[in-house]
């Protein structure tokens, strides 16, 4: 009966870990952060396209009747596409590697 006389001792207790935020509130965070880059960004990029094109193409924005809509298509054009699509692509790579970079250090 020697087996019962034998003194156990307990661990200790681990130390509390850091509260993580769940993926779904960091995915949401980064959404908004994208969006809000995005519309900033397209917003500016786009208003610069525009005018410079504007400029190459000597149309005017003030005058009779401004600019319509046709006309605006006309300026922004398929170059006006391929920008919009370079800038989207480069906000939705860019956030998540800059929090990627920021929580490693």
């Amino acid at each position: 009966m020697a087996q019962f006389d034998t003194q156990y001792t307990t661990l200790p207790e681990p130390a509390p870990r850091r509260r993580l935020w769940p993926l779904a509130g960091v995915m949401l965070i980064d959404l908004v952060v994208m969006l809000i880059a995005l519309v900033i960004l397209m917003t500016v990029i786009s208003a610069i396209f525009i005018f410079v094109r504007m400029a190459q193409q000597g149309t005017n924005l003030i005058g009779p009747g401004g600019i319509n809509q046709d006309q605006l298509l006309r300026l922004i054009g398929p170059d006006g596409v391929f920008v919009t699509l370079l800038v989207q692509n480069a906000v939705f790579v860019t956030v998540p590697m800059l929090r990627v970079a920021l929580l490693r250090r």
